[in-house]
């Protein structure tokens, strides 16, 4: 059995996802400068770090892609220039904080409403500006996230649509070849047997000159005794004279020997079996394929195929 592979080593494996990355985000803050090293780092995660970072007050910069982004309280004037985000904090001094946290305002100095002294103020507003500035970028990454989120779920749930469909597609198809293969055998015979047919494989006409054998798909019979005139077709150097039919064309079978003398098919009888028969008269014996319609009559004295 595999076993998981552990958070680290998902962080390491250049082919863990987005969304993966994500959730370790959430979960491992101390795999947090291995994720945002990573090739697959979304920008939600990165900017997700970063808040909890600067909420924290770290004084250590983080490496994004192999740079340094300094965090709050690093006092950076740099950042003000790169980063919108960011402004001087009230009271003079050279920290910065969130833009629109209200860091900024009150610029001029003396003592506040409260009667605390303007550094002190300054200081708390700078406080609660990263609280509600933090809060609103987290706002922004789980939205963020979620949309991404749900647009796995439903790519998956798709996906898994897509293969139920084919699934359904798949089996039916044997139900479809089932129904036309019934339909095939299904077709009406072209030539069928009478309905008092009996059943036997082989059997001899009453003077026992014809001898005949029926297979489900084969007629032949054996002429023990033949007048048909000379030629090779007519079997004239041969002990016996021997045709078949099958699906198709009957065919002459010089020497052939088949059915026997143990069971007589009396004139008038047919014998039916599979798609193939023979009726016993005493002109001779016709046997055909009720499919097709392909068959012979053979007596002792001429043969002729149909």
């Amino acid at each position: 059995m595999t076993t998981p592979a552990s958070a680290a080593e998902e962080v390491r494996d250049p082919r863990t996802s987005p969304q993966r990355l994500l959730v370790l985000t959430e979960h491992r803050p101390d795999l947090h400068q291995a994720i945002l090293e990573h090739p697959n780092c979304p920008q939600a995660a990165k900017d997700w770090i970063l808040v909890r970072v600067r909420q924290q007050g770290g004084g250590t910069p983080v490496q994004v892609n192999g740079g340094a982004v300094p965090v709050a309280g690093t006092r950076d004037p740099h950042e003000a220039a790169t980063d919108p985000g960011f402004a001087p904090v009230a009271g003079g001094g050279d920290d910065w904080g969130l833009v629109g946290s209200g860091a900024a305002a009150g610029a001029a100095g003396g003592t506040a409403a409260g009667g605390a002294p303007p550094s002190q103020q300054g200081r708390e507003r700078r406080r609660t500006g990263l609280a509600c500035g933090g809060c609103a970028i987290l706002a922004l990454i789980l939205l963020v996230a979620g949309v991404l989120i749900g647009n796995t779920l439903r790519t998956g749930g798709d996906s898994t649509a897509d293969s139920g469909s084919t699934t359904s597609a798949e089996e039916t198809t044997p139900e479809e070849e089932s129904s036309s293969a019934e339909e095939t055998t299904s077709e009406d015979p072209v030539s069928p047997a009478p309905d008092d047919a009996v059943e036997v494989g082989s059997f001899a006409s009453p003077t026992g000159n014809i001898r005949c054998s029926l297979e489900e798909d084969s007629a032949s019979c054996t002429v023990v005794d033949w007048d048909y005139g000379d030629g090779e077709e007519n079997c004239a150097d041969a002990d016996t004279f021997a045709i078949t039919v099958a699906g198709e064309d009957p065919s002459v079978d010089c020497g052939g020997s088949y059915g026997s003398t143990g069971t007589t098919l009396e004139y008038g009888t047919t014998s039916a079996v599979g798609d193939m028969a023979c009726t016993s008269e005493s002109d001779g014996m016709t046997c055909w394929n009720v499919m097709t319609g392909r068959g012979f009559m053979v007596n002792r004295s001429s043969y002729d195929t149909f």
